[in-house]
C-alpha cells in the first residue's frame, strides 16, 4: 500500500482547531486576504495553510455522502465562526451540513485572488477573523479551566 505524502513527510501537519496556534493562522489568514483586497503585496501562505487545516479537520468517509468532523469540539467551533461571520443565518443543523460549508469555505480560500471579487474576498475575511476569535476564546478557556480556582492560604 503506497504513503500518503504526510506519512512521507512531505507535508506539515495540519494546524488542528484545538492546536493552540490555529488562532493565529486564522489571524495571518485574515491579514493575507486583506493585503490581497487592498491590492498590496502578499503570500498567500497562511490562507493555502488554513484551506488545508480545514480540509483535514474535515473529511468525506468514502465517495458516499457520509462526512465526518475530527472531534465534536472542532465542529463546535467552525459551527460558532461560519455563525458568527455570516450576516444571515446559515441553517446548519446537521454535521454534514457543516462538513460541506467548511469545505466550501476551504475551496473558496484556496481559489482566493485578487480577482475573486470584494464581496467573495470580505467574506472569507469574516470567516478568518470569527475563527480565530472563536479559537482564542477556546484557547483562554481552557488556561482558566488549568488554574487552580482556589489557591489554599496559609
Amino acid at each position: 500500500m503506497e504513503k500518503s505524502r504526510r506519512e512521507k513527510g512531505d507535508l506539515m501537519p495540519a494546524v488542528r482547531p484545538l492546536n493552540p496556534n490555529f488562532a493565529f493562522l486564522a489571524l495571518k489568514a485574515a491579514v493575507e486576504l486583506d493585503n490581497i483586497m487592498r491590492g498590496k503585496p502578499s503570500g498567500h501562505a497562511a490562507v493555502a495553510e488554513l484551506a488545508n487545516s480545514l480540509r483535514e479537520t474535515t473529511s468525506e468517509i468514502g465517495g458516499s455522502s457520509l462526512t465526518s468532523l475530527a472531534d465534536p469540539l472542532s465542529a463546535d467551533l467552525l459551527n460558532r465562526a461560519l455563525e458568527q461571520s455570516s450576516s444571515s443565518p446559515l441553517g446548519i443543523n446537521t454535521v454534514e451540513s457543516l462538513v460541506r460549508r467548511a469545505n466550501d469555505v476551504a475551496s473558496s480560500l484556496q481559489e482566493a485572488t485578487p480577482g475573486s471579487g470584494m464581496e467573495k474576498l470580505q467574506t472569507l475575511l469574516n470567516f478568518c477573523l470569527a475563527l480565530s476569535q472563536v479559537a482564542s476564546s477556546y484557547q483562554q478557556e481552557e488556561r482558566e479551566r488549568m488554574r487552580p480556582q482556589h489557591p489554599q492560604r496559609h
